[in-house]
């Protein structure tokens, strides 16, 4: 079946391939997961089988790729400083990358060319890129618009339409009907290494940035809004938000906010709270979405990666599978203690099933107890708690504020902290 994979399909990201072969195969193998041009599923590998495809056809090897991208594309845009292999220039100026708060990561030092993922440039070298594109350089106004045009249609359930508003594919970029136009754009995230860009061509303008460390999709939630709106948004008097978007709800019983799902985990903070032990009560309410609805609680915090958290997985609450029904709600210390390795280390400890469970959409209340290094959690108003545990976290009071998961938005309300 993978030769009657076309380039089209592979830059459109409907080769029927994996994003990479290790997520989805234990023994390394390439294999499709469906047919060839069938559905948009992002492919990193589809990238670097078409890569090994351009070099069979130019009669080299992927040794020789460097070469034949510098000579068809980098140097005639000008950009001196992007390569994809390790040379004495890079060696002097690659940059480490953090995931902060921890000390640098050690550099990746490629001897083959990565197309996927693999370009080593700058900001202002990888914006001449992007202008040729709007310009049109190299290419008949023909294949310009053939590129640019959309080539998949993304359905509305996917996790990329969900988290970026993305609504359309073409032959490399992510494409968006916006009220300033059509926009094209891309990212890319390594934890330790983020970036973005985003042009329109028909205005002729765009963005792009590049960071080290893992605060990138958080910049660009305020790099956007500048340079779209024109002011950096303009945070609640409250709050501290960190990778969502926070809208105020009200329908005279639910008082609180919303925040909108994207990838990674997202924080609420309450802005100057400190909370040690006492009791903190809301209301929340989730979404019947299979691992797309993560909602809770976060304290103790010193940043946005150490911390502690109890959440709920409300897209379990009607689950009848005798095993999945004990991870509805769910206790984790960040980073150490993720919920793979307390589930792996400590079966039914630190997840429980919560009894008379509410439907999966609607509004639900939590009460979270913290007295002494434990913690109880109840549900409803329920005299029983759902979770009992003793924390594993160091510390002993930070910051607290609501937690959503990866691609999961979130409902808050009548939130209510009793300290002692």
């Amino acid at each position: 079946r993978y030769l009657s994979i076309t380039p089209r399909q592979v830059l459109s990201h409907t080769s029927g391939l994996p994003n990479w072969r290790y997520m989805t195969n234990k023994m390394n193998y390439l294999e499709l997961l469906s047919e060839p041009g069938a559905s948009f599923s992002y492919s990193g590998e589809g990238y670097e089988y078409l890569a090994n495809v351009v070099v069979r056809l130019s009669d080299g090897t992927l040794a020789d790729l460097e070469n034949l991208i510098q000579k068809e594309v980098l140097i005639p845009f000008g950009m001196e400083r992007s390569r994809f292999t390790w040379n004495e220039d890079m060696a002097q100026n690659k940059a480490a990358g953090h995931v902060l708060p921890n000390l640098p990561n050690n550099r990746w030092e490629p001897l083959l060319a990565r197309v996927a993922g693999g370009l080593h440039s700058n900001a202002p070298d990888f914006a001449r890129f992007l202008i040729e594109v709007m310009n049109g350089t190299g290419l008949s106004e023909e294949a310009l618009r053939e590129m640019l045009q959309p080539a998949v249609i993304l359905p509305e359930d996917h996790d990329i339409k969900k988290a970026y508003g993305v609504e359309q594919w073409t032959l490399g970029f992510a494409r968006q009907n916006t009220p300033y136009g059509i926009k094209h754009s891309h990212g890319g995230n390594n934890v330790d290494f983020q970036s973005y860009f985003e042009f329109y061509r028909n205005q002729r303008i765009g963005y792009v940035y590049m960071t080290n460390c893992s605060k990138g999709d958080e910049l660009n939630l305020k790099l956007n809004e500048l340079l779209t709106h024109g002011q950096v948004p303009n945070d609640d008097a409250e709050y501290e938000v960190v990778n969502r978007k926070v809208t105020k709800i009200s329908d005279g019983i639910y008082e609180g906010i919303s925040l909108n799902a994207r990838m990674g985990a997202g924080f609420c903070w309450l802005k100057e709270q400190c909370f040690r032990e006492g009791t903190i009560e809301f209301d929340v309410r989730g979404e019947n979405l299979r691992e797309k609805s993560f909602v809770g609680v976060a304290f103790h915090g010193q940043d946005d990666n150490t911390y502690e958290s109890v959440y709920f997985r409300p897209y379990l609450f009607g689950s009848t599978d005798a095993t999945e029904s004990n991870y509805m709600v769910q206790y984790i210390s960040m980073p150490q203690y993720d919920w793979f390795n307390l589930r792996s280390d400590w079966p039914g400890k630190f997840e429980q099933k919560v009894e008379n469970a509410p439907k999966p959409n609607d509004w639900f209340h939590v009460k979270v107890e913290v007295k002494a290094r434990k913690v109880r959690v109840f549900v409803n108003h329920a005299n029983k708690p759902v979770l009992e545990f003793e924390q594993l976290g160091k510390h002993q009071e930070g910051k607290i504020g609501f937690w959503v998961g990866n691609l999961s938005s979130g409902d808050f309300a009548n939130l209510k902290i009793t300290r002692k």
